[in-house]
């Protein structure tokens, strides 16, 4: 599969400016975002009150599907590529592109139960919070 796209052919969407690395260090650095914050957060609470509460386990929990999350897109930005240049012409329309969109598609529907997963813990931290 091509690193990049060449020139002469634009990929349709976000993709037209955003390769596959960027795709995977934007996953990433959200993810390193979010553990930063849970970690200042615990930090802060253990040092005030010496110990967590259920909303810090919820936090807990949100922050272990959103590391799951990064590592399955992380995984799955292969395939995701590799459907857009088969999109666009680059590479053929065949059995190789059907398995790449088979994996893609098994990927997806787990990152969409984990993104789920991820709002409805920080959810459930807010309710525990009151």
């Amino acid at each position: 599969m091509p690193s990049s796209p060449p020139d002469k052919v634009q990929l349709p969407g976000a993709a037209a400016g955003l390769p596959s690395g960027g795709l995977i260090a934007v996953a990433w650095a959200g993810f390193a975002l979010a553990a930063c914050f849970v970690t200042l957060r615990s930090y802060a609470r253990l040092t005030e009150t010496h110990r967590l509460h259920a909303d810090d386990y919820w936090i807990l929990v949100a922050l272990f599907f959103l590391l799951a999350n990064a590592i399955l897109q992380t995984l799955q930005t292969h395939s995701l590529y590799y459907i857009m240049y088969g999109g666009v012409g680059i590479v053929p329309i065949d059995a190789t592109y059907m398995v790449e969109g088979n994996i893609y598609v098994r990927y997806e529907f787990t990152i969409i139960a984990l993104f789920w997963s991820v709002t409805w813990s920080v959810k459930s931290s807010f309710l525990a919070l009151y």
